[in-house]
């Protein structure tokens, strides 16, 4: 989809700031995985790749007894694909429209800043 590749670049500079901000900061205090995976998983749909749960969780850098916990969390949540383990992660159909329902308004919102 079209617009995809413009939401995979807001969702990339989303995802590149909260890198440089766990530079910065100690990251205990920004305990975000579960987004960082649906921001990566978002980015990896843009991409038309699909990503197996321990590149997913290398990708956001956690363990892998805490990635996939919180991957089997947002499966329970209706967030990510029921899967076996070890098995492709993917965004449900739901989670991939307020995904780009999202990105688009965090877009707007930035273009809105900027031309203020």
């Amino acid at each position: 989809m079209t617009g995809d590749q413009r939401r995979r670049k807001t969702a990339m500079a989303i995802l590149a700031v909260r890198q440089v901000r766990c530079q910065l900061f100690p990251s205990e205090i920004f305990d975000e995985h579960a987004w960082t995976m649906l921001l990566q998983l978002f980015v990896n749909l843009a991409d038309n790749q699909t990503t197996t749960e321990n590149i997913l969780v290398h990708n956001v850098g956690v363990s892998v007894g805490v990635g996939q916990r919180w991957i089997a969390h947002l499966v329970k949540d209706g967030q990510v694909v029921s899967r076996e383990s070890g098995d492709d992660v993917a965004l449900t159909g739901d989670a991939i429209g307020r995904m780009r329902s999202f990105l688009d308004l965090a877009a707007n919102e930035a273009h809105e800043i900027e031309a203020n």
